[in-house]
């Protein structure tokens, strides 16, 4: 990743008596505090990620929540299949280490589920459309208050 994807909160270069505002993070030493700040959650998130957790309930029982159907605003979502070849794939890849730091968009799981260069743009349309619907599978069995946000604050 490079330093652009990352904000700090400091005023334009020349204008030290201007407003200070979220700006892309220099690559030198200047904004080396935000870097290792960034670095640190990072790395705890990152870690937290790795982190092994022992259960000892039987694998039916986490799972069988997530093979019922639920209503999500208003309309009713299909259960997930934990056992379907496409299913297991969008969860290996939203569960990916990579989407930590800035989460992920429709656009980022079309191309690693359909792992193509180019299309048309009628197929990337169509491609986006069912991103859209597995997205609506994951999203209906979120809890918003649990969710954990993947930018690393309000601004930046």
């Amino acid at each position: 990743m490079s330093t652009g994807e990352f904000k700090t909160f400091r005023t334009a270069e020349g204008d030290e008596d201007g407003k200070k505002r979220w700006l892309k993070m220099r690559k030198g030493v200047a904004d080396i505090q935000r870097r290792a700040e960034i670095s640190q959650k990072v790395n705890d998130r990152h870690a937290s990620f790795l982190a092994a957790v022992a259960e000892t309930e039987p694998l039916g029982k986490p799972v069988e929540t997530l093979c019922e159907p639920v209503t999500w605003r208003g309309r009713r979502v299909r259960g997930l299949n934990p056992l379907a070849s496409a299913e297991v794939q969008l969860l290996e890849i939203v569960s990916r280490a990579d989407f930590l730091i800035h989460g992920f968009c429709n656009r980022d799981l079309r191309q690693l589920l359909y792992a193509t260069k180019e299309v048309p743009i009628k197929e990337q349309r169509r491609q986006s459309a069912a991103v859209s619907r597995q997205f609506r599978l994951l999203q209906a069995r979120t809890d918003p208050q649990a969710r954990q946000h993947a930018s690393l604050s309000d601004h930046g």
